[in-house]
């Protein structure tokens, strides 16, 4: 059981590998690797603190291993942020996250050194303080869990708020909705209340000590094999946004084509919509399954912003689903023509522009209220009814 240390630390290390040797690296696989690094570090201190029982390291050393976990959480959010493409930060914005971790560490150390009644060992992994301290460092313990869930609940509310959000900049959606993400989310609550009950509800009571940092310990190198393996894959999801080309237009003709929190003006309205539908009928844009709202707004020479009002306001869709329906009638069409009865409608979806079957079918349902089989099998049953047309 033992193993399970050596397990979780040797995962962290192999992600983080991987992480560093990634090409085209990002600012969120940096943060991910130092989250990995975090983790093997919470792991180590676990085994060495509990299972061998090594004596003679510093003092320093084990408390700052109890206090990891106020540096985990906040790093995991970042690395979160980063990946939804949020307002990047600066240095100092970054610091202000690791500075609960830096504060109870530093305040420990404070109270040990100039107050001669304070005292401070490790026993059970859990810093144990003698003498009279300030009420944080007494309950460091439950302010750390409540800053570990606070995290978990606000990147939640992040990841709620950008899967509304990617309709409106994705025609598709693999690798960009982030629902490995909310799978996670469910596996980190339980095990945060795995952790929590092991420690402050049963405190120790009802297993042994051991025994319960080996399955919280589990619960870490789980923890870290979701978020490292979906981590590595992750790509980039959204793309810096283009300037829009000068074409020598006069300044104020650039302008109308910004984002405006009015009304759009009537003539750019019916400029916009009729080179919309030109070049969705003409060149067919959606039959690329990659296409984003950068794409289209790019080709259409206005910005990402005016495109998406557009959508909304005027035709009463979102980018995602707009798209989609072109990709449905172009799907419909070839399957309608006889000459591609040999292809399955896999294929003929594919070279429709969707990009995955799941999401094909999921869209088409939704449409027509059938399967896709059941609508070529109606189209079939139609052409036989009724028959070969006869020339006269």
């Amino acid at each position: 059981m033992e193993a399970v240390f050596f397990i979780g630390m040797g995962i962290c290390v192999f992600l983080g590998l991987l992480l560093v040797g990634k090409k085209q690296k990002q600012r969120y696989d940096w943060i991910l690797a130092g989250w990995l690094l975090t983790s093997a570090l919470h792991l180590l201190y676990f085994y060495v603190s509990i299972v061998t029982g090594v004596e003679g390291i510093p003092k320093y050393l084990l408390v700052a291993g109890a206090l990891l976990a106020y540096l985990s959480a906040p790093v995991l959010y970042l690395y979160f942020r980063e990946l939804l493409a949020i307002r990047p930060y600066r240095w100092f914005h970054y610091a202000v996250h690791l500075m609960p971790f830096l504060f109870m560490l530093t305040a420990f150390y404070f109270f040990e050194h100039t107050l001669g009644t304070i005292r401070v060992a490790i026993r059970n992994v859990v810093i144990i303080s003698r003498g009279e301290v300030p009420w944080y460092l007494g309950h460091y313990s439950l302010i750390m869990a409540f800053c570990c869930v606070s995290y978990l609940f606000y990147v939640i509310y992040l990841l709620y708020k950008h899967q509304k959000h990617v309709k409106e900049e994705f025609s598709y959606t693999d690798k960009v909705t982030l629902n490995w993400m909310r799978h996670w989310l469910i596996l980190e609550f339980v095990g945060f209340w795995i952790t929590f009950a092991i420690i402050w509800v049963a405190d120790f009571q009802y297993i042994t000590l051991v025994t319960s940092f080996k399955v919280i310990s589990v619960v870490v190198a789980v923890n870290v094999f979701v978020i490292g393996l979906f981590g590595v894959r992750q790509g980039v999801i959204f793309q810096p946004v283009q300037p829009l080309p000068d074409n020598g237009q006069p300044e104020p003709a650039r302008q109308q084509t910004k984002y405006a929190k009015s009304t759009l003006d009537a003539q750019l309205i019916d400029q916009s919509k009729e080179k919309l539908e030109k070049i969705m009928a003409e060149d067919k844009l959606y039959l690329n399954p990659r296409l984003s709202a950068n794409d289209l707004a790019e080709a259409m020479g206005v910005s990402r912003h005016l495109l998406t009002q557009l959508l909304n306001e005027e035709i009463g869709s979102n980018f995602y689903d707009y798209v989609n329906s072109y990709r449905l009638r172009e799907f419909k069409d070839r399957v309608s023509d006889a000459t591609n009865d040999h292809l399955t409608l896999l294929g003929i979806a594919l070279d429709s522009g969707f990009n995955s079957k799941s999401s094909f079918n999921l869209i088409f349902k939704k449409q027509e209220g059938i399967t896709p089989t059941q609508y070529r099998k109606k189209i079939m049953l139609e052409s036989v009814e009724s028959g070969p047309v006869r020339a006269d």
